[in-house]
């Protein structure tokens, strides 16, 4: 759910939930994962109380006498989720063909995904992780895979080159690809590292989610080990400190053609994109968060740094790498919603819209380029692997406006058909 949407726009309270649901414990998660309510069960039951503290990276917020809100964020949401049930083996390998199959309709052959090798219930060493579910349900999946893994221990993190998942044949359906850090939050959950106030939030210029040094240890960990590094960034000042953590990784351990990634990479000042540029750190952005955020970002933000939020077309100029995802399923995977948003951006920001030209290639040789693909992917050409779409209409002599209504027809994976529109 988006609190944005409510005719007032703010979270609901542990009381508003216990109003609705005072006999069962109730937890409504935002859409972003970042941020959460609970009622005044799932608190008990989770052992929050007034006095509990927050682990590092995390809040939980109180009003102004003390109480509970029932507003948890970040790294504190770890002690409600880790309450819950998981579905059965069954239900989560029906669903991962379900989503298979979603994601081909909508038009993707490849997938760069992002699975935690720590156990899902962190109080239960024999818990499953999502990693080794992932390796149990790969055969369900109709598209190639390159895996970001986030792990506690970096130093384990060599040991998964050495397993099935990454396949070494040069037209592999599944890589690892290196390592994913966070480092702050969402605008949404107003989490992400700024380096002024929110503009509807004066009291709240967010934070890092991770102390630096703890998060440059690992950088270093896997930067060493012959991985890339992808760190979750969204703030202004949450990207400046991940692109100062790159630059004095790079100086203090040169390495050629590394492609290291700031995902999300949403509030980029013209300094940071330079550094960008000049070091070769990609910027992995998810367009879709414009469909979803026009409407309320200049209340979060002010108006001057609108500027600078989102700004494709200054990356592509400053001759930064720029690919482009859904962050999926926190926006619709669909890159005909995200080639909508780079061209068009719903009015926002016009000045930072893109060409057509530009937008595919964020979605298609630019992202094969991320993932040390390039050679395989990307473009349709001899010897390249026969994954592409068929769609309904020209991109390229569309109206501006009709972007968003092109259709997939057909999915091609691997020169196999794995989607095919009914007329």
């Amino acid at each position: 759910m988006s609190e944005e949407k409510f005719e007032k726009p703010v979270l609901p309270t542990r009381w508003d939930l216990d109003d609705a649901c005072p006999d069962k414990p109730l937890f409504i998660l935002r859409y972003d994962s970042h941020i959460g309510v609970a009622n005044s069960k799932a608190l008990e039951l989770a052992g929050i109380n007034k006095d509990t503290l927050p682990p590092e990276g995390g809040e939980i917020r109180k009003d102004n006498n003390g109480q509970l809100t029932g507003v948890i964020s970040e790294k504190a949401l770890e002690l409600i989720m880790s309450k819950l049930v998981l579905p059965s083996i069954k239900e989560m390998k029906e669903a991962s063909t379900k989503a298979s199959h979603i994601l081909a309709q909508k038009g993707l052959t490849s997938l760069h995904g992002i699975f935690s090798a720590d156990p899902l219930q962190k109080n239960d060493s024999n818990s499953v992780s999502e990693l080794s579910l992932f390796e149990y349900f790969r055969k369900n999946i109709l598209q190639n895979c390159y895996v970001f893994i986030e792990i506690e221990d970096s130093a384990k993190l060599i040991d998964f080159k050495k397993s099935s998942l990454n396949e070494s044949k040069n037209y592999a359906k599944f890589k690892v690809g290196g390592l994913k850090l966070f480092l702050d939050g969402t605008l949404g959950a107003k989490t992400a590292c700024m380096h002024e106030p929110f503009t509807d939030a004066p009291e709240m210029c967010g934070f890092c989610v991770v102390d630096e040094e703890e998060i440059y240890e690992k950088m270093k960990t896997a930067h060493n080990q012959g991985f890339q590094v992808i760190i979750h960034s969204i703030g202004d000042k949450g990207c400046r400190i991940a692109m100062d953590l790159f630059i004095r990784l790079l100086k203090e351990f040169p390495r050629e053609d590394h492609r290291h990634r700031i995902e999300h990479a949403s509030l980029l000042t013209d300094d940071v994109i330079k550094d960008m540029k000049k070091y070769g750190v990609i910027a992995s952005c998810q367009p879709p968060f414009i469909n979803s955020e026009y409407k309320w970002l200049e209340k979060r933000l002010g108006k001057e740094r609108l500027k600078y939020t989102y700004p494709f077309k200054s990356i592509i100029n400053y001759g930064a790498t720029l690919i482009s995802g859904s962050d999926c399923p926190i926006e619709d995977a669909s890159p005909i919603q995200g080639l909508h948003a780079l061209v068009n951006r719903n009015n926002f920001v016009p000045d930072q819209c893109i060409s057509m030209e530009d937008a595919l290639k964020t979605y298609t040789i630019n992202a094969a380029y991320a993932c040390f693909q390039e050679n395989i992917k990307g473009t349709i050409e001899e010897g390249k692997l026969a994954d592409f779409v068929i769609l309904d209409g020209n991109p390229f002599s569309i109206s501006k406006n009709k972007i968003k209504d092109i259709q997939i027809m057909e999915t091609i994976i691997r020169g196999k058909t794995v989607y095919k529109r009914k007329c």
